[in-house]
């Protein structure tokens, strides 16, 4: 298997795009109208940093699957394991977690494209282990 990109909801990557610009344009429009004091800059700041999430996200996207290793590409705190290692799979409310002797990793799938989501499942209902759906009472 190559590498395989779990791709964010169009709409998860807007959220920043639009918020990024929305924040520059209020904050420069204050700082050109010195209508503001250091809170346009703040503005700025906000909107440089939202802009930075969206080209994070949409280089890196949500999840990687690459050499049997499955990543949660996080701009902070990347976490990996190794898809042998895999012991149990549990989905409860969206979520699955993936269990192994040391480790859990939680994929929320409500931000996943839906291609992705089945190309997800795909991998890993093709693994050897235990899956157990909990569902709520």
């Amino acid at each position: 298997m190559g590498k395989v990109t779990i791709r964010y909801k169009n709409r998860f990557q807007k959220y920043f795009i639009f918020f990024g610009i929305a924040w520059l344009s209020v904050g420069g429009t204050m700082i050109i109208l010195k209508e503001g004091s250091w809170i346009s800059y703040l503005y700025v700041l906000f909107g440089v940093v939202h802009l930075l999430f969206y080209f994070y996200y949409n280089s890196k996207q949500y999840l990687t699957i690459q050499n049997g290793i499955i990543t949660k590409n996080d701009m902070l705190l990347s976490k990996s394991i190794p898809l042998k290692d895999i012991k149990k799979i549990k989905y409860f409310a969206g979520d699955y977690t993936l269990f192994t002797d040391n480790q859990q990793l939680t994929i929320n799938t409500y931000s996943i494209d839906q291609r992705s989501l089945e190309e997800l499942k795909n991998i890993l209902s093709g693994l050897n282990a235990e899956i157990k759906v909990v569902v709520p009472n």
